[in-house]
């Protein structure tokens, strides 16, 4: 009895070393587990980044997570897309001298041209040799803006890095230099001054869109190589410039049915190679100019629908 008795106590006294020991394996094994699963594998050529690491790394594992990794195809979407960015003040000294950029509103048309031409234009026109063509690129973008080019049906030729040449209703001379403009599309806007820098235009037509406002700016005179001007048929309102007398080469004009108001400038009568004037159906007012009997060349002449012109056609 003894003997079984001392067994029995044996047997009580090592069940809690069991258990603990039992406590302390499964531990281990946890540990383990644990230390194969966040580890990296060793294997013969090396270690081998994790799940984690590769996520870290893989730049396609999550396409949305870095905005510049997949870039758009559209050089107008990023504001530098051009690799090859102009310095847009000194940009802006050459386009428009005595203008202070920081004076522009960041919507005006100017602004936006010269920030197209500065960051957007993949032409790789530079400042040093092509100030001549960046005046007149800035000045077709600038009418772009200003006559809403982002709604012209069929430009979408125009802000691209080919030549301003080849945009839709342009054409240039043999020196490259922008001669002719007919655009195909409904302008809704105004004329900006700018236009007045393509003195080497000898059409433009820029008729039947009823949706040009505003008034014709007196840079219009800078154009004096132009020989057909046809802004017929929109709602452009104000008086006629006095500087129309300085475009000495102007055969063929047609400015009817505008909202032009106030006198016929005496200085038309300085267009001597004006063959045909058609100032019809508009608001003008005064006396008709004597001068247009210096206007040797004219051959046709309308002024009806002005009831507010008085005396007679000179004798031309």
């Amino acid at each position: 009895m003894t003997e079984e008795t001392d067994q029995q106590k044996d047997i009580q006294r090592g069940a809690p070393r069991k258990v603990w020991f039992g406590l302390i394996a499964l531990v281990l094994v946890a540990i383990a587990v644990a230390a194969a699963v966040l580890l990296p594998s060793k294997g013969s050529g090396g270690s081998q980044p994790s799940d984690i690491e590769s996520l870290a790394t893989d730049p396609t594992s999550d396409p949305t997570s870095d905005p510049t990794a997949n870039p758009t195809s559209d050089p107008t979407a990023n504001p530098t897309s051009n690799p090859n960015p102009l310095d847009i003040d000194l940009l802006a000294n050459v386009v428009i001298p005595g203008v202070n950029i920081s004076d522009l509103n960041e919507t005006a048309p100017q602004y936006r041209a010269l920030e197209w031409l500065a960051y957007k234009d993949l032409s790789n026109m530079t400042i040093e040799n092509n100030a001549t063509e960046l005046l007149e690129r800035f000045s077709l973008v600038t009418l772009y803006y200003s006559t809403g080019g982002e709604n012209w049906s069929g430009a979408q030729s125009w802000l691209k890095s080919s030549s301003h040449c080849w945009w839709n209703g342009n054409a240039c001379n043999d020196a490259g230099r922008v001669s002719f403009i007919e655009c195909p599309f409904y302008l809704h806007g105004t004329l900006p001054t700018e236009i007045g820098n393509l003195n080497r235009l000898t059409y433009m037509d820029l008729s039947a869109s009823d949706e040009l406002v505003g008034t014709i700016p007196s840079e219009i005179g800078n154009l004096n190589r132009l020989g057909t001007m046809i802004v017929n048929r929109n709602s452009i309102s104000g008086t006629i410039p006095s500087e129309i007398g300085n475009m000495q080469n102007l055969y063929y004009a047609s400015l009817e049915e505008n909202e032009l108001s106030g006198p016929i400038p005496s200085e038309i009568g300085h267009l001597q190679q004006l063959r045909s004037l058609d100032l019809s159906s508009n608001n003008l007012s005064g006396p008709i100019p004597s001068e247009i009997g210096n206007m040797g060349q004219l051959r046709s002449l309308d002024l009806s629908n002005n009831i507010g012109l008085t005396g007679t056609v000179p004798v031309f």
